[in-house]
């Protein structure tokens, strides 16, 4: 990984934390047509815990005091939080709503691609678990470093 593309992710991380769970959530699914009520509900309550997830990675990742020195993001931390961020646009891409509307039975992916439902819904089902599982993932190896960096410079002082 770059030492350009570990700095863009310093950047750009606060803007990250926002718009990619707003495209994912919201964004792609009124883009194709394929939201009803789950993709209210899923904006909702959601959208809000991914967001306030991510600024807490951002900001377990701007108390270390390597990353705030060097201004930029460890090898591991970029590869964590950019396939966090994949993992979070493929779960919106292949969201399938509740069915509720003859438009939301489809994926943004079933639109363009025209895969099946079932496709869609497994798809979508194993990225959200692999979402989930990177933010858990993510909390931990960043509370890790953090301490190993924050025992270190303690050490360092005596």
């Amino acid at each position: 990984m770059t030492t350009s593309l570990r700095r863009l992710m310093f950047v750009f991380a606060p803007l990250f934390a926002f718009v990619i769970p707003i495209l994912a959530v919201m964004g792609i699914p009124a883009l194709f047509g394929t939201g009803g009520w789950g993709m209210i509900l899923t904006v909702f309550i959601i959208g809000p815990i991914m967001i306030v997830s991510l600024l807490i990675l951002y900001s377990l990742l701007m108390a270390r005091p390597s990353v705030r020195t060097t201004k930029q993001v460890s090898r591991m931390d970029a590869r964590i939080m950019l396939s966090l961020y994949a993992s979070i646009i493929i779960t919106g891409l292949f969201f399938v709503d509740g069915g509720d509307t003859t438009e939301s039975v489809q994926s943004a992916m079933t639109k363009m691609l025209g895969i099946g439902f079932g496709v869609s819904t497994t798809i979508s089902i194993i990225a959200g678990i692999v979402m989930i599982g990177l933010f858990v993932v993510a909390f931990i190896v960043f509370i890790k470093e953090l301490v190993v960096e924050r025992r270190s410079s303690q050490v360092n002082r005596l």
